[in-house]
């Protein structure tokens, strides 16, 4: 069993979810980089992964329910979370107006005060 594998192996023994289990709100995998894109991409791995048919659930709506119930949407903190925020503060390619509601309003609150000194920088060069 691959590393990843393992993750989220461990992740779903907290839970009656099984992979490729009996049960219809089991995962069933089709695709084992199901694994890496969840661990990689979080929640939106888990969707993504979905649609392009990488795993089935016969109950998807019992299965989430489940994963929330047992808090596993906060126990993947992934990279890509601070990476997404940070892309949509620092290159907002609509408008300068809209970066600079962005950096004064939204930056910090969601990253601090700190961050706002990056997006400022970051709208000088645009």
């Amino acid at each position: 069993m691959n590393h990843k594998k393992q993750l989220i192996v461990k992740l779903l023994d907290e839970t009656p979810i099984k992979i490729n289990g009996s049960n219809p709100w089991d995962v069933q995998i089709n695709d084992d980089s199901f694994y890496g894109q969840v661990l990689k991409e979080g929640s939106i791995g888990l969707g993504e992964s979905y649609m392009q048919g990488k795993w089935e659930s016969d109950q998807i709506d019992e299965m989430i329910n489940i994963i929330l119930q047992h808090n596993l949407d906060e126990k993947v903190h992934t990279k890509f979370d601070l990476i997404t925020k940070l892309r949509f503060l620092l290159f907002n390619l609509q408008s300068k107006t809209r970066a600079y509601i962005l950096q004064s309003k939204i930056a910090p609150i969601l990253l601090g005060e700190n961050i706002t000194i990056l997006v400022m920088i970051s709208l000088k060069k645009c």
